[in-house]
């Protein structure tokens, strides 16, 4: 399996496939421009192939796509960074996610849609013409559905509609995994025209409108762990992180206080490993029926 993690962060989206797939068999290609997340990345996969720029993942998948066209044959398959010809579906099933910047429609940001420089959907759709996976899953904040009278929304399913494929986007809120938060966010998942034949393909989206129905049980008020957050916060930072080995141990050099402000912005920006899980359940029940 080929696995694209674009806009990857800490890799939650990679978490969530080995949780369901065998990891041995998933071949990881990362991009991801920020220092933190991407030290996170190359910490704990190591074997993966990294990008820090989606324009350099878009310029190597142009090329090899334009050589696989030249080229004009599907016998000597294609490189690493472009899937192969379909034998068995578990070794040669490629899924490309990405949680495209959501800042150009969050309620916490100047909302500037597609205007905003950091509005990166043309070039994760070039990577998906170039590389042209089995799944696309996409992840992105509840303002994208609305924005411009959700036209964007919109413009992205019709996009991928237009490369072959069957989209479903649902709202589905963190808390539909038992989260103890709610935080609606948009998943959108698409399939190629082959996958979208198979009836055990179709049961997918039966099964992601049940998630994203559920809802927010939880009692009134906050649990025990959100009330004493702050004391063990500020036990945390007075505690020595001192263990006798240097900091360049873990491959990771900061301080403290910068690697804890990191981790807290790394983990906001974190899609929610849990749900994606669901979703490759039904996807890996899915190949196991076909």
């Amino acid at each position: 399996m080929t696995h694209y993690d674009l806009f990857a962060g800490i890799g939650g989206f990679s978490l969530a496939l080995e949780e369901v797939f065998d990891e041995a068999k998933i071949n990881h290609i990362f991009c991801e421009w920020a220092e933190f997340p991407a030290a996170v990345l190359k910490k704990h996969w190591p074997n993966g192939t990294f990008y820090g720029d989606i324009a350099g993942l878009v310029a190597d998948t142009d090329s090899q796509r334009h050589k696989s066209s030249v080229a004009e044959t599907e016998a000597e398959g294609r490189s690493n960074l472009c899937s192969g010809a379909r034998g068995d579906e578990n070794e040669t099933l490629t899924i490309l996610t990405g949680g495209f910047p959501c800042q150009p429609f969050s309620h916490a940001g100047r909302r500037k849609g597609t205007a905003d420089d950091r509005y990166q959907w043309p070039n994760m759709f070039r990577v998906i013409q170039n590389v042209k996976p089995d799944i696309v899953i996409a992840e992105n904040v509840r303002g994208l559905a609305t924005w411009n009278d959700g036209m964007v929304l919109e413009q992205v399913c019709v996009d991928l509609e237009g490369e072959g494929y069957e989209v479903q986007p649902f709202i589905i809120p963190a808390c539909a995994v038992n989260a103890p938060h709610r935080i609606d966010r948009v998943w959108i998942i698409a399939y190629t025209e082959d996958k979208r034949n198979r009836a055990g393909f179709r049961e997918i989206q039966g099964e992601d409108v049940e998630l994203s129905k559920r809802n927010n049980d939880a009692k009134p008020g906050y649990p025990d762990w959100r009330r004493d957050w702050r004391e063990v916060a500020a036990s945390t930072c007075n505690a020595r992180m001192d263990d006798g080995f240097s900091r360049e141990v873990d491959g990771i050099s900061y301080s403290f206080a910068k690697w804890r402000n990191e981790s807290i912005k790394a983990y906001g920006n974190a899609i929610v490993p849990q749900v994606a899980m669901e979703i490759f359940r039904a996807i890996k029940r899915t190949i196991n029926v076909n």
